[in-house]
């Protein structure tokens, strides 16, 4: 039932006129800026309601030409009116935005001459801010936040992809590839949301079981106690662990050598030479052969082809409002980022060896 049937003719032209009183009465008061911010608030609102259905259509004729470059001419007549029901969704989405009126119109504007997110720099390794990817335009910010979690699981995709497909001539989904391609560069998108753990370099199961971990290890006679002893303290052993407790064991430098060869070899293939290098030196600094692990960790992910050919890693932390873009292992390690140390022996999970990158 509508609104106005729930009030009598009467009824409803009080209400018409007790409402046109109270905007008349709110007047601007230069010498009480919290009166003047309410009176600013509460015009703006209505304002906005006014418009609701003018800001929708504007923001979905803008969104429909993105989605047309995005997935080109639709001639299929059921495909079109998917996509028709996707421009409507994301429209929606952008109206919706808790954002005045004025706010909104300048988002469109820079919608529609594409500048809300600067492509350039997700082919631009170091470590940004989610200000910067968004020209420092709050409008910006604020509607890309809104719409992050868009189309999460659609495609296999992640949060933030479709948002920045969305927002940027310059950016389409790939199906193979990398999540993305920026300017027809295939870029891998990883996200954290809430501020928590990032995305890890590579997929569970191309990681090898605990199981076989613990076999490679335990065929060393001289580390058989002292792992047994540290896991009866802790369910895993992470690699920073892992490396004390054979500097401890007082391997000889070919015994330790070829267990690094075979460990690391295990996990990173080709891609583990420095690793293997860093961890055979006598009594190796731990720290250091995290390092190492975490380049060797990049470049076997890259290379193996997991997520595609892609060249650029970009990591976005919604949370922290940061975001890192890398090309290669020795990147990662430029970038302020948290603590991350995977294990060597993991709990059962496979995706506890592999390192989280979330840029701090």
């Amino acid at each position: 039932m509508r609104f106005r049937e729930l009030l009598k003719e009467d009824e409803l032209q009080d209400l018409k006129q007790d409402i046109i009183k109270r905007l008349m009465g709110l007047d601007v008061d230069p010498d009480n800026p919290e009166r003047t911010e309410e009176v600013e608030e509460v015009l703006d609102r209505i304002y906005s309601l006014l418009n609701q259905q003018s800001t929708f259509d504007k923001f979905k004729d803008i969104v429909s030409q993105e989605l047309t470059d995005e997935y080109g001419k639709v001639n299929d007549a059921k495909v079109k009116r998917v996509l028709d029901k996707k421009i409507l969704q994301i429209s929606g989405k952008i109206a919706e935005v808790p954002l005045r009126y004025q706010q909104k119109m300048k988002f469109a504007e820079n919608l529609k001459a594409g500048k809300v997110i600067n492509a350039d720099l997700l082919l631009t390794p170091g470590q940004h801010t989610l200000e910067d990817l968004t020209y420092n335009q709050s409008e910006n910010l604020v509607v890309f936040n809104h719409l992050k979690g868009y189309g999460v699981g659609e495609q296999m995709k992640g949060p933030g992809e479709h948002a920045l497909a969305i927002l940027s001539p310059d950016i389409t989904l790939k199906s193979a590839g990398g999540d993305v391609a920026v300017k027809g560069v295939p870029v891998e998108v990883k996200a954290s949301v809430s501020g928590g753990g990032g995305g890890r370099f590579g997929e569970a199961t191309s990681v090898p079981t605990k199981e076989r971990m613990l076999e490679i290890i335990n065929s060393y006679e001289q580390l058989r106690q002292p792992l047994a002893q540290a896991l009866s303290k802790q369910k895993s052993l992470n690699v920073k662990s892992f490396t004390e407790l054979v500097n401890n064991a007082g391997l000889d430098a070919p015994t330790r050598k070829d267990l690094a060869t075979k460990l690391f070899g295990e996990l990173f293939g080709q891609q583990a030479g420095l690793l293997i290098n860093t961890f055979s030196r006598p009594n190796s600094d731990p720290l250091e052969v995290v390092k190492a692990y975490t380049v060797a960790n990049f470049n076997y992910y890259k290379a193996g082809g997991e997520g595609g050919q892609w060249q650029f890693l970009a990591a976005l932390n919604f949370g922290a409002n940061t975001m890192a873009v890398v090309k290669n292992g020795e990147d990662v390690l430029k970038i302020r980022r948290r603590t991350s140390t995977p294990a060597i022996i993991t709990t059962g999970k496979p995706n506890e060896a592999l390192y989280q990158f979330t840029p701090a």
